[in-house]
């Protein structure tokens, strides 16, 4: 009888992802999952993203996000806890979402860029959004990047953890 299982276990190894990676193709209709802080990235009623959420760090074009698709949301939560500065006011508090085709019709790239090492901080879902500028510290986007990043912020929707403290996600479900 195991065996039996086991050979016809092995007729869909041909449909497997290799273990471990996921697609590199992303396709339009993903969830794409970044993670939000307060009060550096949300509006003070808490109802919106400000476009900071959107603006790689100096020196970059790269914005991390998560494939939402292939994870959960506490994956996304624990990644995103990691990243909270609270001397920058960097609090976690919740997930921005939206889609691999609303990035796309922004006029960014989204590339899968999985994290291997070290093997701690392994993050198989992670992909980058790129907005195709490099961000100079202390200036200004060219106007035509804003529009990008404005583009962004408008078809985020933002999903607020109800308790930012707890390991698992609190929030609705998405």
């Amino acid at each position: 009888m195991l065996k039996r299982l086991k050979r016809f276990l092995n007729i869909f190894k041909c449909c497997r992802i290799k273990p471990g990676l996921l697609p590199n193709q992303i396709e339009d209709s993903e969830k794409i999952a970044r993670s939000i802080y307060s009060p550096i990235n949300v509006s003070k009623d808490e109802k919106s993203i400000k476009a900071n959420t959107f603006k790689p760090p100096a020196g970059s074009e790269d914005l991390s996000v998560n494939r939402l698709d292939y994870t959960t949301l506490d994956f996304c939560k624990k990644g995103a806890k990691k990243g909270e500065n609270p001397q920058s006011k960097r609090n976690y508090f919740g997930i921005g979402l939206l889609t691999a085709k609303d990035i796309r019709d922004s006029d960014c790239y989204i590339i899968y860029s999985p994290i291997l090492k070290p093997k701690k901080e392994r993050n198989l879902f992670h992909s980058d959004i790129k907005l195709g500028f490099k961000t100079i510290k202390g200036q200004q986007l060219p106007a035509e990047i804003q529009y990008k990043v404005d583009q962004l912020v408008i078809k985020t929707r933002l999903y607020k953890d109800h308790n930012p403290y707890s390991e698992k996600w609190n929030g609705p479900e998405i």
